[in-house]
């Protein structure tokens, strides 16, 4: 078994993965630890990991796009 990343898959520093999917433009939560496969657009965080949002959600978009920026989306 491997593990397999598609394509804009974002995982956070410190995440353990066992031998699973991550799906297109997902994002997996620092410290986060995966033990079965991530959909597509999913955002997954915890242990284990446990889907809590999807990367197609506005909010969540816009506070990337502030990261990005290198502003606080926590303001």
């Amino acid at each position: 078994m491997k593990t397999i990343i598609k394509d804009n898959a974002i995982i956070g520093t410190g995440s353990i993965i066992f031998p699973v999917t991550i799906g297109k433009n997902s994002f997996v939560a620092a410290g986060s630890v995966v033990t079965k496969d991530v959909e597509d657009f999913a955002v997954v965080a915890g242990n284990p990991a446990k889907k809590i949002g999807n990367t197609t959600d506005q909010e969540f978009m816009r506070k990337q796009n502030l990261r990005d920026e290198g502003k606080d989306p926590r303001k």
